[in-house]
Formats: C-alpha cells, structure tokens, sequence
C-alpha cells in the first residue's frame, strides 16, 4: 500500500505536527509511505518539499501573499486576516510522481497558498482514493476555518460575518459553490480527529453524504512521559518549589484560544489572595509567549520545535491551561495528559475526547475565569494528585498511542482500496 500524505508544512502548526507523527508511525508499518509538502522545515531526507530551490522558495511566498492580500482586502479587520482562507491560488501537485504513484492521496492541512481549489479539482480528477483530516473545519466551509456561531455550513455559505460587505453571493458563497463541484466525486473520505468535528462534518450540507470516520491524532509516548519533575526543573532554570502553571500555543495572541482568559483568572487568584503571587508561577510557550499584564511571574519558553524540549515543559509544570473557545482537538491537550500532567480547560470543541472532567482535569463553565480559578485550586489542593497524574497517563496509552492510530488509519486505508 502506498500512501502519500499531503501538507502545508511538516512541523509548523498542529496540523503538521499531527501528520508529521503519523508519517513516522505509517512508514515503519508501510515503508512506501511518502509525506509531500509546501515547506519543508526538518531535514529528514524521506519528507518531499516543494521549496528545494530559491525560485520555489519564492513562489511559495508569492502563492501566500497573493491569496492573504485577495482576503485581506475584503475582510472586516485585521482580526480575521488569518482565519479565511479563499484558496484562490496554489500548487498543481496532481503530476508529481508522490500522487500518481501513490493508492491513496492523504489530505491533512493545506491551506497558505499550498492548494487552490483549482489543486483540489485536479486531485479529485485522478480517481485515486483521497482521505482527508479535518484538523479544523476550513473543508466544508465557505473559507472560515473555524465560525463560531456562525450555521451557515450547514446550508448554504454566503452573508459571512469575517467580511467587509456581506451579501447572499459574496467570497464565501462562490468559495462554497467551488467546493460543491469538487465534492460532487465519489472518491473522497473524512476523518475526523475528534467526535466535536465528526457531528459538525454530519451536519454541514458539503459533506455530510460522505464517510466520515473519527480516529484521533497520534501522539508518541516514549517521548511525551511522566519524568522526575525536580530534575526537570533544575534543567531549565525553573524554580523548585513554585506550583507552575503551564500555557501555550501556536500563537497566543489568536483570539480563539482565549488566553486572556488565563490572565484574568489569575488576576482574581492574586487579588483574593495577595500572598499566592510569590508562590505560583506561569510558564507560555508558543508565537507572542511574552505576557505583559500577567500578576504572576512569566517563564517565557518562546517557540519550540523538538518534541524533546516540548515534552519537558509539561514534565515540569503542574497543570497545563488551555482556555481555547473553540477547538479541534488540540495536541497541547493530548501532550499534557502523555506527560502526566492535568488538564484545565474550558469544555468545549474536541477537549472533552482527551479530558474527563475531574479525573484527568477540570472543565470550566466557557468563558468563565472564575471556573478557571476553581480548576487551578481543584489541582493545587487535591489530595490524590497523584492519582489523577495516573489517569491522564492511562487516558493517553489507552487511546492516543501511534500504534494504535496507525493501525486504525490502516485499516481504514484497506477498506477504501477493496
């Protein structure tokens, strides 16, 4: 069987991430697999990128700009730039010898100027078998990745509240209307990596007729382990006897991941309590980790790129914070839990797959930063904290290992080819 999986990048983003994971763990069951993308940023031999000469390098930059500046000059503000993508321009990747050598093209994130809706038309044209990860919901909207509140999905896109002028048969609608040819072919299967986008996919009038499968993303326990946490601590300059809180994302400045609500939370911690501000910290990683208006004392750990040194900052801490107000079915969650670290987030999206509430974490009320509070004390006071460090590391091995999800995708893979 060969499989080629098809990205934006192979490690900036969770998306890339998530499928960077799942190429390692496919390649040692089906040594034929391929991993093709827009920007390559390891230096794995085995990962095709198509950036491998300055001219490339440069289109690359010139498909980005051209499709960021197309949308840019139709949205509403500058809050938006990034979270529409019309896919107005891109690569013709249907040539290449990693597609049409391939049994199955494996579609995870490939938006930035890496596939036009033209690209997708002509993959589809192939006949091959496609399967394509939902990391976010961009497939079956008009251009959104994520719409709030937003329904139209599940009808018919137009009127979309990320533009400047609003109207039954703006960018939206045609992006929509593109999107219907291209999913009027039979050869295309979802999966979904969280049950939360599994039931929005059902419900969206693009692909609800077909198969929708939900397999998680991987996640490699050898590496994302409990460790002795003093030692770790000692290793990064952390202080020994602080309770740390731990936050990050991509980018924290994104809205959507409603750190603000983190600040806000620990603003009441410290307010009611002056005398806690000397004996909890905050450690962010991630795109803007640097806090300004934080009551606490910020460790910024900037932007990681191993797993390694990723690992080692939930091995220190002692609870990870993810306030996102919408999400997938974020890596940073599943990467706390392999670490043996509890979760605190808000319950909504796909968090609920990864946490249980008051076993491996705490769910709070959405948008409530005194929930958040409660969360933080519930971990900090807990009696059997060890227990519950146990129930994350379980919750991981018994349904996020990468042997596990490979051998689902593998036989999901075998069932499309029969």
């Amino acid at each position: 069987m060969k499989i080629t999986l098809v990205n934006t990048s192979d490690i900036r983003g969770g998306a890339a991430i998530a499928a960077l994971r799942l190429f390692r763990v496919l390649k040692r069951r089906l040594p034929e697999t391929q991993m093709l993308v827009s920007e390559k940023l390891t230096l794995s031999n085995d990962i095709t990128g198509l950036d491998d000469s300055f001219w490339q390098r440069i289109l690359n930059k010139l498909h980005f700009y051209l499709e960021r500046i197309s949308f840019i000059i139709r949205s509403k503000n500058r809050e938006v730039w990034f979270a529409f993508s019309p896919a107005n321009t891109g690569k013709n990747i249907a040539c290449l010898p990693e597609i049409y050598g391939a049994d199955i093209i494996h579609l995870h994130w490939i938006n930035n100027g890496f596939l036009s809706l033209k690209s997708l038309h002509k993959l589809v044209k192939t006949g091959k078998p496609i399967v394509w990860t939902l990391h976010d919901m961009w497939a079956y909207t008009g251009g959104c990745h994520y719409p709030g509140s937003c329904s139209n999905f599940t009808r018919n896109c137009g009127e979309c509240f990320f533009l400047k002028y609003q109207s039954k048969k703006d960018l939206s609608h045609r992006i929509y209307q593109e999107k219907l040819k291209i999913f009027s072919s039979e050869n295309i299967s979802f999966v979904a990596v969280s049950n939360w986008m599994a039931d929005n996919a059902r419900k969206s009038s693009l692909i609800s007729k077909f198969k929708i499968e939900v397999i998680p993303n991987p996640i490699d326990t050898e590496v994302y382990r409990p460790a002795d946490k003093e030692k770790i601590r000692k290793e990064l300059k952390l202080p020994p006897d602080m309770f740390l809180i731990l936050s990050g994302a991509a980018n924290l400045k994104d809205k959507r991941k409603g750190f603000i609500y983190l600040v806000k939370a620990l603003s009441e911690m410290v307010k009611s309590h002056p005398e806690i501000s000397d004996k909890i910290g905050l450690i962010t990683f991630g795109k803007s980790s640097e806090v300004y208006d934080s009551p606490i004392k910020v460790y910024s750990q900037s932007y990681l790129k191993d797993d390694q040194s990723i690992a080692r900052m939930y091995q220190a801490a002692d609870v990870f914070i993810l306030p996102s107000l919408e999400d997938n079915l974020p890596g940073t969650v599943m990467e706390s839990l392999a670490c043996g670290t509890p979760v605190v987030s808000f319950n909504t999206g796909g968090i609920p797959d990864m946490v249980e509430h008051k076993v491996t974490g705490y769910f709070a009320e959405l948008k409530n930063a005194g929930d958040l509070v409660a969360g933080i004390n519930w971990i900090m006071d807990h009696p059997e904290i060890q227990k519950i460090r146990e129930n994350c590391r379980k919750k991981v091995l018994d349904n996020f290992s990468q042997e596990l999800i490979a051998s689902k995708y593998i036989n999901f893979y075998s069932s499309l080819l029969k």
